[in-house]
């Protein structure tokens, strides 16, 4: 779980940089650092299962929110399009869904082995 983490922190650090163009970067950068935050923590063995119980909720709803109608429309947007940039706002909804999912994805293995895993943790 800490290479996991660890990757996480990475990713997630990068996702947030990434985020300074984006039209709504004061939404997703604190979203994406919260991660990164989380992921640190998860590194250091420190767990708030709380806190990862909520926080991977709100990622859930919020992805499950904002995914695409047609995920076929989607898809073909993104192979049409020859650049990384947003041609529409669907497009972006549909990225910002992803983005979450991953978010919810270490969140929710954060969790999970934070309940199984042998030793307490000392936060709750």
């Amino acid at each position: 779980m800490k290479y996991l983490a660890l990757f996480g922190v990475i990713i997630f650090l990068l996702f947030a940089a990434v985020q300074i163009n984006d039209p709504d970067p004061y939404i997703w950068i604190p979203v994406y650092l919260f991660a990164a935050v989380m992921s640190f923590l998860a590194f250091r063995g420190k767990y708030i299962k709380w806190l990862l119980f909520v926080s991977g909720i709100a990622y859930l709803i919020f992805s499950i929110y904002t995914f695409p109608p047609s995920l076929y429309n989607w898809v073909m947007d993104e192979i049409n399009n020859t650049s990384l940039t947003m041609k529409t706002p669907s497009m972006e909804e549909a990225r910002e869904s992803l983005g979450s999912l991953v978010c919810f994805i270490f969140m929710a293995s954060y969790f999970f082995y934070s309940l199984f895993r042998k030793r307490p943790s000392k936060y709750y």
